[in-house]
């Protein structure tokens, strides 16, 4: 008898070890189908459709729309103001419009604008205010036939502008040429709209948005608006992301859902938007400020290495990508256009909505009160569960208070698991910038898998190793109770996060509540198996657990594969302050801890890992020297057919400064070198014979933003840039800045008007003299908060304003009003300083300057250069 027992206790030790092998490989192998049903979702397009001669017209055509893209993008660089943009696509734009021919049933009206104006928007985490003069706005109405005293409209938007340097292809030239061709089948349609259409094509967003105000505080169309899509881009095509809605009008996210073929939304996009981490924004925001009306944002957000760069060109958009745009955005106009929704949304205005699309198959919505009371029911069924596991008592005598203290130690055990593996991270990530290797995974992004995510996983495995040989092989002669201890030690901590969620009320809550679900909801369709002795069953118990983390771990490898989509290029431009291998080595960490939290755990009723930790280790080694010894590491690539270049900006300033009376008392002229990344010159400085000669540019002291000529207020996020000595030249539409008259209103306050006069696009600094405020001014938005060009108590602020045009050349006059009550030394030295700065930036005048022209003939294949000239003035007043 007793010669049976042992036998059958060596039988069930060999079985368990062939099990743990196969569980590990089943684990793998989930986790691998998932990543490849997600890389392949996201690089399907449907085929275009063919054009043939009797091919019917109420039908989208990809090709059709390619022709207005390549027309457009062959025009190279639009920046407003530009000729190309101003006169050549607006013809080419216009004379299209034209050539449409409406059915019978469908009305058709064109309109072209050219807007004034002035507003303040808070970009980049600080305030700026923006003076818009005479730019340019498209515009055609479709809607049925029949006069109407008010249209319930639809405005659908897209920009055909583009910033220097670049065509513009997919940002945003691509959606004006899907809306081109929708638009075509609109108005060919012999059914009706319900509601009007109005497609708007401005030519003015890349100047932080002027256009879109223009329009929608301006036009005459627009308080027939009620509702807005808007057309985008942060990538070289791919996809089209629905990113941000509403605000609470969740039937746009239902008319969504219920119309597109192929639907692409993530409601926790939205919040990651909004909070500001991504630097960007688009004319979302003032659709939904300035016209108080309701909408959604979409945009591209594949190869976002090629945003803003002059890469941007048609032949890196992939095939049926506009095939699918345009399929979608038809389908969501018609749905709207068509709806009754549209003749007042205010009424359905009630509350957030959750979405999230099942990898490009359906999608899936529910208002947020109803995620409110469904994550509260998942906390309470949790919580209830726990409850009585702390009412009854096992054969380890796992009852009562030492339940609760075996779950706590769990619970420590898991999160010093997650802080050891952030720490590994932090580490290695901070190690290979210091030691020159920076960035390496910016090209290759498999590399993330070896240098991030195998250190994460093995450090997890080795931490959960580590403490079940030390606190629990002795403690509990059953290993399959540390597992179920450590699978609830889990699932609390994705409730406690749950519960987080919902008590801020985010719309993100989704993804904690099926980390929650689906194992609970696992493990509870077999309540036989959890209890029954038998070995075999409770292996089975544990495939069971890993099949029922398929959902969720689905739904999570499909959102985080989008935001590396995202994140990855955007860290080629973010700046000097944010060290993006400490950022990736995070994002990674976070990301391993969530997809194995729960097989994690399961590692405790296996008899070893050693083979996994085994086959990590030897990746990781492999990774780092494939990273540290071979060309595959290097951050940047030049290959022309998927180019992954380093962003540098550089800017011949010329710069003058005058005296309270009016005399120059310094001038100079530099070269300015802005890496747009945190490697700064590391990679660059030996392909330049200057380059070593380079000077830290320093923050000169009492000037406005540090007399900075940069024309987006970034100096905060590029604290380091470089500058050479650099020879004057002269400009065309030479700047002329003057006060025409001062005077004092009151015992405190002075009024100054100036006149301003010179290039397309230009940006003053405001900076009164210490005590004194400015109270008011001429134009017709608030007056922005200072900002800072770095910490705010080492340099003084001043308000900042961007200034663009189309064709004017007419002086813009304005006054501004100052309150020195409480001024702090003698006004008569002058009560504010004033810098100008007229930037020229079309390739004219780039190759004017010897200094630029030297500087891109050493530039090697893999940087791509935003260029400038730049005329700086300063006055005191």
């Amino acid at each position: 008898m007793k010669g049976e027992k042992s036998a059958s206790k060596a039988s069930g030790e060999q079985s368990y070890a062939r099990s743990s092998e196969a569980i590990i490989l089943v684990a793998f192998v989930i986790l691998a189908c998932t990543l490849g049903c997600v890389l392949y979702v996201n690089k399907s397009f449907p085929q275009p459709r063919d054009l043939a001669k009797d091919s019917p017209i109420d039908t989208f055509y990809e090709e059709k729309a390619k022709t207005h893209l390549r027309v457009l993008t062959a025009l190279g660089p639009k920046p407003t103001g530009s000729d190309e943009n101003e006169q050549q696509a607006f013809r080419y734009l216009l004379a299209e419009l034209h050539k449409l021919k409406p059915n019978p049933s469908q009305r058709l009206d064109i309109d072209v604008q050219r807007p004034s104006g002035s507003f303040t928007l808070h970009f980049i985490r600080q305030d700026i205010g923006h003076i818009y003069r005479n730019i340019t706005n498209v515009i055609a109405r479709v809607g049925p036939q029949g006069k109407k005293k008010k249209r319930h409209s639809l405005l659908v938007n897209c920009h055909y502008d583009s910033v220097p340097g670049s065509p513009g292809a997919s940002d945003d030239v691509v959606s004006c040429a899907v809306l081109l061709e929708i638009l075509r089948v609109l108005v060919s349609s012999p059914v009706p709209l319900k509601h009007s259409v109005i497609f708007l094509f401005n030519g003015a967003e890349e100047n932080i948005l002027p256009a879109s105000h223009g329009f929608i505080t301006k036009h005459a169309w627009r308080n027939d608006i009620k509702a807005f899509l808007n057309l985008d881009s942060a990538g070289g095509g791919g996809r089209e992301l629905v990113f941000q809605t509403g605000p609470k009008h969740p039937w746009l996210v239902h008319a969504y859902a219920n119309s597109v073929k192929f639907p692409f939304a993530n409601s926790m996009g939205q919040e990651i938007f909004q909070s500001g981490i991504i630097p960007s924004d688009t004319d979302y925001r003032v659709f939904r400020d300035y016209g108080e009306v309701p909408g959604i944002d979409m945009a591209f957000v594949s190869n976002g290495y090629i945003y803003h760069t002059e890469y941007d060109a048609p032949e890196y958009i992939p095939e049926g990508a506009m095939q699918r745009a345009g399929e979608n955005i038809l389908e969501l106009i018609r749905n709207i256009a068509n709806s009754s929704y549209l003749e007042d949304p205010q009424e359905y205005r009630h509350g957030d909505v959750v979405f999230f699309d099942v990898i490009g198959l359906f999608m899936v919505t529910y208002p947020a009160r109803i995620a409110t009371i469904l994550n509260s029911c998942f906390v309470f069924l949790v919580l209830t569960l726990i409850w009585q596991k702390v009412l009854s008592s096992s054969n380890q005598g796992l009852g009562g208070l030492a339940y609760i203290l075996h779950l706590i130690l769990a619970l420590a055990v898991i999160l010093l698991s997650w802080v050891t593996a952030i720490g590994v991270n932090v580490a290695i990530g901070y190690s290979l910038s210091a030691l020159g290797h920076g960035m390496s995974w910016y090209s290759n992004p498999s590399l993330l898998f070896g240098i991030y995510a195998c250190p994460a996983a093995l450090t997890l495995l080795a931490v959960h190793s580590l403490t079940n040989k030390l606190l629990y092989s002795k403690r509990f002669s059953n290993a399959w109770d540390i597992e179920a201890l450590f699978f609830e030690a889990t699932i609390l901590l994705w409730t406690i996060l749950l519960a987080l969620a919902t008590y801020m009320q985010s719309v993100s809550s989704y993804l904690p509540l099926l980390w929650v679900a689906c194992p609970l909801l696992g493990r509870k369709f077999v309540p036989a198996l959890v209890t029954t002795a038998s070995q075999g069953c409770k292996t089975r118990l544990l495939f069971l657990t890993l099949i029922s983390v398929i959902p969720p771990t689905l739904i999570t490898v499909y959102t985080l594969m989008t935001a590396y989509e995202v994140f990855i290029p955007i860290m080629g431009r973010m700046g000097s302050e944010v060290n993006p291998d400490l950022f990736m080595a995070v994002l990674v960490t976070l990301s391993v801890i969530v997809v194995t939290c729960y097989i994690v755990s399961i590692s405790h009723a296996l008899h070893s890992v050693d083979g996994t930790t085994m086959v990590l280790a030897i990746m990781c080694v492999v990774s780092f020297g494939i990273t540290i010894q071979t060309p595959y590491g290097f951050p940047y690539g030049g290959n022309a057919i998927a180019p992954t270049p380093k962003r540098m900006f550089a800017q011949h300033v010329m710069s003058t400064f005058y005296n309270k009376s009016g005399a120059v008392w310094k001038e100079d002229a530099r070269l300015e070198l802005w890496p747009l990344d945190y490697l700064g010159l590391e990679h660059i400085i030996n392909y330049h014979p200057d380059f070593k000669k380079a000077e830290l540019l320093a923050c000169r002291s009492n000037t406005p933003y540090c007399g900075s000529a940069i024309y987006l207020p970034i100096k905060r996020m590029i604290r380091k840039s470089w500058s050479l000595h650099a020879a004057a030249m002269t400009t065309r539409d030479p700047m002329k800045f003057k006060l025409i008259q001062k005077w004092k209103r009151s015992e405190f306050v002075y009024r100054f008007k100036f006149s301003w006069m010179g290039s397309e696009k230009m940006q003053m600094h405001i900076q009164p003299k210490e005590g004194i405020v400015m109270t008011e001014w001429s134009l017709d938005s608030p007056i922005p908060d200072k900002i800072y060009p770095g910490d705010h108590d080492e340099h003084e602020g001043s308000h900042f304003l961007l200034y663009s045009h189309g064709y004017s050349k007419t002086p813009f006059e304005f006054w501004i009003q100052l309150d020195v009550s409480d001024a702090i030394g003698d006004i008569e030295d002058g009560m504010m300083t004033i810098a100008v700065i007229a930037n020229y930036v079309h390739d004219n005048d780039i190759y004017q300057s010897k200094e630029i022209v030297k500087y891109l003939k050493t530039e090697p294949d893999w940087v791509t250069t935003s260029r400038a000239v730049s005329k700086y003035e300063s006055f005191v007043f």
